[in-house]
């Protein structure tokens, strides 16, 4: 399994999405998480269903400077749920190539609506021994 973090600074225009793709196609990840898309979820929804069109996709409206996460995994490999907030987004589930719950946290320093971001993580045993 690949996870591939990206820090993208704005997923728009087009050397990024001809980039993505090849990413994509050539390392074959599970789950792409991405900080910063600097559009609004529902557009990062459009042009991330045009760069891998078969794959589950999670976006967020999130409070800041560089607005925007999105998750993005593919459902051949992977069965996970998500749940967000203008926090961030954490994915739970499963992986077929790991035996056992997974579950992944992509956070942009909430300052709003943390209660509740923080107390999903803390319900979802992420913190428990």
């Amino acid at each position: 399994m690949i996870i591939i973090a990206l820090n993208i600074k704005g997923v728009w225009g087009p050397p990024k999405h001809r980039a993505l793709c090849i990413l994509v196609l050539s390392q074959r990840p599970s789950i792409i998480p991405f900080q910063e898309t600097m559009v609004s979820a529902d557009k990062a929804k459009d042009i991330l269903i045009n760069i891998c069109p078969d794959w589950c996709i999670f976006t967020a409206n999130v409070v800041g400077l560089s607005w925007g996460l999105s998750m993005i995994w593919n459902p051949r490999e992977d069965s996970l749920q998500s749940f967000s907030s203008t926090s961030g987004i954490i994915l739970e589930g499963a992986l077929r190539c790991f035996d056992g719950q997974v579950i992944i946290v992509n956070c942009y320093g909430p300052y709003q609506d943390q209660d509740n971001f923080w107390n999903h993580i803390v319900q979802s045993g992420l913190f428990n021994a």
